[in-house]
């Protein structure tokens, strides 16, 4: 016995899948669907795409779509681009004194090859951990600042 299934996408584009077994886990099966459909998000844009299945029955000679339900799919992110890059590194630099800024941001520079696949994400988590790193002592710099008179 075979089991057929209709896949529907929020944007109404549909996939058909035949099974051996019944489909036991449908939120995973979501999540196939949304790279089979190559539904992305965007950092600045997430959202969630919803994915309808149903159960195809041959009734009276005629395809019969029975609703099993839908389940709610995040799609994979896009590759960071410059924009999103420079949004998430202020966030990360926002904790840490301006003198430090240009330092912690040269990091980057000779580890992280810029022509490869997702260089922002790989440049973010290089500063990630010279933040990590360096944090400590940035904190105490602080406190020293903070208790030289005026």
């Amino acid at each position: 016995m075979s089991y057929h299934y209709l896949c529907k996408t929020s944007s109404g584009a549909e996939y058909y899948e035949d099974r051996a077994d019944p489909v036991e886990d449908f939120a995973f099966l979501a999540k196939e669907i949304v790279k089979r459909a190559k539904i992305f998000a965007r950092r600045s844009n997430k959202f969630e795409s919803v994915i309808q299945f149903y159960s195809l029955h041959i009734v009276q000679g005629e395809i019969e779509r029975r609703p099993i339900g839908s389940w709610r799919v995040t799609p994979p992110l896009l590759p960071m681009n410059e924009e999103e890059y420079q949004n998430e590194l202020k966030i990360i630099l926002n904790d840490i004194p301006v003198h430090f800024h240009n330092f912690i941001s040269s990091q980057v520079w000779g580890v992280v090859d810029f022509k490869l696949p997702e260089p922002y994400e790989k440049a973010l988590d290089v500063i990630g951990k010279w933040v990590d790193v360096l944090y400590p002592a940035i904190k105490a710099y602080k406190l020293e600042i903070q208790a030289v008179p005026s």
